[in-house]
């Protein structure tokens, strides 16, 4: 499957890395209001935790946008930082699933250990040498 192109010929990933870098603090409400991004999937990354824990990235995504999501995690000159789920009210648009909390995470695996859990991961695309958190710890 070939990439969705823009009237400028540019990958849905292109126009993702053009967006981070011209504005930067991107989230994925702005994301996924480019041409080709929306779509019906939920873009989410597993933990390395030991339990069944998915953290939601954004939901209503199209298969290209996810693809392009991950090859961002994996590597690139876009990075992601958490931020305050504050932002993503700001934009207008926040998941009803509760956002990433260590102590939230920690007491539900404990009360349930073999249950799937997904949390929200309120997260903000920078160009990456401003960021510091590596999300390739995640499969």
């Amino acid at each position: 499957m070939t990439g969705t192109k823009s009237p400028r010929g540019q990958s849905l990933k292109q126009r993702i890395v053009d967006l981070v870098l011209e504005k930067d603090f991107v989230t994925f409400v702005e994301i996924a209001e480019l041409p080709g991004a929306k779509g019906n999937l939920t873009c989410a990354i597993g933990s390395k935790m030991g339990a069944k824990v998915w953290f939601v990235l954004w939901y209503g995504l199209s298969e290209e946008a996810c693809r392009a999501i991950h090859e961002l995690i994996k590597g690139g000159p876009v990075g992601f930082i958490l931020c305050h789920p504050i932002i993503y009210q700001i934009d207008g648009c926040v998941p009803k699933i509760p956002p990433f909390d260590l102590e939230t995470l920690e007491r539900r695996i404990a009360a349930k250990p073999k249950q799937t859990r997904d949390f929200w991961m309120p997260l903000q695309l920078r160009p990456i040498e401003r960021t510091t958190y590596d999300l390739r710890m995640f499969p």
